[in-house]
C-alpha cells in the first residue's frame, strides 16, 4: 500500500546508529552501508572520510555564515542539486 511505501525507512544499523555523526551523516551512502562491497575496512575508510568532511565544514561554519550574510555565496549553492547524479551525497 502507498502509506507503507511512503513510511519505509531503510535499515541502518551499527556502527552508524551509535555514532555521534549519524544525525548529520545519515549513514552516508545507503549503498555503501548496505552492500559493503569494500568490506569492513572499506566501510571504516568511508566513515573516516565522512567524519573528516563533516568536521571540516563545522570548523568553517562561521566563515560560511559570513559569506552568506555578505552575499558572497547563496543558500542555493549549498543545497543539493535538483537532480542528483551520484550515490555519494550525504544528507
Amino acid at each position: 500500500d502507498k502509506e507503507k511505501i511512503k513510511s519505509y525507512k531503510p535499515p541502518i544499523g551499527e556502527p552508524c546508529l551509535s555514532c555521534r555523526y549519524f544525525k548529520i551523516c545519515g549513514g552516508r551512502c545507503l549503498y555503501t552501508h548496505m552492500e559493503r562491497l569494500w568490506g569492513e575496512d572499506g566501510m571504516r575508510a568511508i566513515c573516516e572520510v565522512s567524519k573528516f568532511i563533516i568536521d571540516s565544514i563545522l570548523e568553517r561554519m562561521s566563515i560560511i555564515e559570513k559569506f552568506l550574510d555578505e552575499g558572497m555565496i547563496t543558500e542555493e549553492q549549498l543545497i543539493y542539486p535538483k537532480y542528483n547524479n551520484t550515490i555519494e551525497i550525504m544528507p
